[in-house]
């Protein structure tokens, strides 16, 4: 089965040559930050004209690095690399501190591995998919246990949780299934809404439909209603790449990763018409969306930044939301604010 690329190690196998060995964020990784110069990026490679954001980011703590990021009404939370999730008030940690909701609860480098809903907290770790409510952290629930599988990714459209799980058979082989769990409780038996002996993931829930990537001798993209039924195909991408992220609004899809490092791409999902550029950027990343604009992250050392753009077919004039960011990496956003991480800090810039 192909890996699901959706964590810092992997996304660094996909960075544009010459900055593979640079990062200094990566788990198990001890190169030296990159200098400007060594980057090799032209500024050209953005469509349309540059519009340079008139607020200036907000530091909200530089406390811990953030693997994955979610938002609710209140608070920010994102999980460390260690596993620990960290929370704090949208508009900043008081004294920069931020609260620790848990310790230690198994390392993990994926970039869906938290989302909040039914205010929960929900999260992979070493039990498997864990759930806490924030005001009263302890004790945690196993929502579905690591002995049903290798979860990968979670989606959530606040009446239920969707994951990917991985799970080898006594044959052998590795089968990866979409499912979907109450968000509330164990998830004792688990509705299975898509099975695939290739890669699955990431997801993104909308409307009535949960969408992912199957990884076969193609990427494409897939929806299957999320109620139970027959799934059905997008889009199919001649390239073998995996996706890093994967929101959906606006009628169409927007995957960074399987066209390249430097693209973001966009598929109708009404299934007609194909794949097609949205966007090149410096190395696209994270993806967050308002149902009015993609934001992204551009995954790179030192002179990393936070972009966006309206929905749409096309992106003829981003953003510049943030620049000179040591590699931005996960994004949420609130109805007011774009959240993001880097190898050492959580960000915010009002819009």
């Amino acid at each position: 089965m192909r890996p699901l690329l959706a964590s810092r190690s992997q996304a660094r196998d996909r960075l544009p040559r010459g900055l593979t060995a640079l990062s200094t964020v990566l788990l198990a990784c001890n190169s030296s930050p990159a200098e400007p110069h060594a980057l090799g990026f032209d500024a050209s490679v953005r469509d349309g004209p540059q519009l340079q954001a008139t607020t200036q980011p907000v530091l909200l703590t530089s406390a811990d690095e953030g693997i994955s990021l979610a938002v609710d009404g209140s608070n920010v939370y994102w999980q460390g690399p260690g596993g620990s999730i960290f929370d704090c008030p949208l508009g900043g940690c008081p004294g920069g501190q931020p609260t620790q909701l848990t310790s230690l609860v198994g390392a993990t480098t994926l970039l869906q591995s938290l989302v909040t809903a039914g205010g929960d907290v929900i999260f992979v770790s070493e039990a498997g998919v864990t759930s806490l409510d924030p005001r009263a952290p302890s004790p945690a629930t196993t929502l579905y246990p690591s002995a049903q599988g290798t979860v990968s990714a979670l989606a959530t459209d606040g009446a239920e949780l969707y994951l990917v799980a991985s799970a080898g058979t006594d044959g052998g082989e590795s089968t990866a299934t979409v499912v979907a769990c109450p968000i509330h409780g164990a998830c004792s038996s688990p509705r299975t809404l898509y099975t695939s002996t290739f890669g699955l993931g990431p997801l993104a829930v909308a409307g009535s439909d949960v969408y992912f990537v199957e990884y076969g001798d193609s990427a494409e993209i897939r929806a299957v209603p999320s109620g139970g039924g027959s799934p059905r195909t997008l889009c199919q991408h001649p390239n073998e790449g995996p996706a890093y992220a994967l929101v959906v609004a606006g009628g169409y899809a927007y995957v960074t990763g399987v066209a390249g490092p430097t693209s973001i791409v966009r598929c109708a999902i009404a299934g007609a018409g194909g794949w097609g550029t949205f966007t090149h950027d410096d190395a696209p990343y994270g993806l967050a969306t308002d149902g009015a604009n993609l934001y992204w992250t551009n995954y790179v050392p030192t002179t990393g930044s936070v972009a966006g753009c309206a929905l749409g077919p096309s992106c003829p004039a981003s953003t510049l939301v943030a620049t000179g960011q040591a590699s931005p990496f996960a994004i949420a956003l609130s109805p007011a604010s774009v959240f993001w991480t880097t190898s050492t800090s959580v960000y915010r810039v009002d819009r």
